[in-house]
């Protein structure tokens, strides 16, 4: 298979995929670290927690209803635990680790994802509707 071909598979520039072939060696006798399908699924589930978050903090805004911070961690602790059900029936390899909704976290979503700007500032938090789905 050409090059070309590959990056228009994988949506990848031609030149990612040189290198990789250019280091395929190296790359194969790279050490991968164990327990890996644990943090693959742990991720998964934090980003699809997270995309159904940005999709009801979307549908909040456009419903001119104010986020706070707190109702915003809460809302993706609940999503969390909604997927988590239901994964762990089809899935062993569920990480047991709780998602705590921390102020760290909520800040690095922000930044990941660029809510700043749904967020309402200097508006009461008690204002604020319960969380609903």
């Amino acid at each position: 298979m050409k090059v070309m071909q590959l990056a228009r598979i994988y949506e990848t520039g031609h030149s990612t995929i040189s290198t990789i072939l250019a280091k395929k060696e190296e790359l194969m006798e790279a050490k991968v670290a164990k327990g890996i399908s644990k943090l693959n699924a742990r991720g998964f589930l934090f980003e699809e927690m997270e995309n159904q978050l940005l999709i009801w903090l979307k549908e909040r805004e456009i419903a001119g209803d104010i986020t706070s911070p707190n109702t915003i961690c809460q809302k993706a602790k609940q999503i969390y635990q909604d997927l988590k059900k239901n994964i762990s029936g089809s899935s062993s390899e569920v990480d047991d680790n709780e998602f705590k909704g921390s102020r760290g976290w909520f800040d690095n979503f922000k930044k990941r994802t660029g809510i700043h700007n749904l967020l309402r500032h200097g508006e009461a938090a008690s204002s604020d509707k319960a969380v609903t789905s």
